[in-house]
């Protein structure tokens, strides 16, 4: 009995590990986020821009540095950094900016999904955009030439499996233009796992099986 009761508690260890911790969209980043340093400037690595007429090729956005005092201020816990074409968020001339991230969504029970976000935006006007199709526009991140948070706005539809691509367009005056977006209240059921099993964890399955079997064998030999 001992053995079934050591094999038993093996398997629920094993079937445990790997499950995951937290639900969250995989690669859902504020901006400034995630980031590396290339070159002396930091890039965002979640975050793409075009900027029209500058620059309208999609490239890595970038952190911006030495943000005007007017500006909603960065913040550290949660991390969020304003973003633009350049570091110094200045092109030259005015300009149409699409700001795109990204997130996996594969496995989710997409009606479970939703989270919300607070944006602010330097210099006209926000469409905002889920996988090619609008879903807020005008002054959603604040009004014009208010450079700090809007109202928190939440997004609970127009999810699809896999990847899913959200776009801010913008428009700015070339002098100084950027973006800043903070997500918050993610929530979300799997329906699938997409974790891999750890070594470690296919190593305790098989103990625990093999332990399974010795006791059968053994009961076997008892046998009259």
């Amino acid at each position: 009995m001992n053995f079934v009761k050591t094999a038993i508690r093996v398997l629920l260890l094993s079937s445990a590990i790997g499950t995951p911790l937290a639900l969250q969209a995989q690669g859902l980043f504020n901006t400034g986020q995630n980031v590396s340093t290339v070159a002396g400037a930091v890039r965002d690595n979640a975050w793409t821009v075009t900027a029209t007429p500058f620059n309208p090729s999609t490239v890595a956005a970038y952190v911006v540095t030495g943000n005007p005092g007017s500006w909603q201020a960065n913040s550290v816990a949660p991390q969020y950094q304003w973003i633009s074409a350049a570091t110094n968020a200045s092109v030259g001339g005015s300009q149409s900016y699409l700001y795109t991230t990204s997130f996996d969504l594969t496995g989710f029970s997409l009606p479970s999904v939703s989270f919300s976000f607070q944006c602010a935006k330097d210099n006209f006007g926000t469409t905002i955009s889920l996988n090619s199709v609008s879903i807020f526009t005008g002054a959603v991140c604040n009004d014009n030439n208010i450079f700090t948070f809007g109202v928190t706005q939440s997004i609970n539809s127009g999810f699809v499996q896999g990847v899913n691509s959200l776009t801010f367009a913008t428009s700015g005056d070339g002098g100084t233009d950027g973006l800043l977006v903070a997500f918050s209240n993610f929530q979300g059921t799997r329906t699938t796992s997409t974790v891999t099993p750890e070594p470690s964890s296919i190593l305790l399955v098989g103990f625990g099986a093999s332990m399974l079997g010795l006791v059968a064998r053994r009961r076997r030999n008892r046998a009259p």
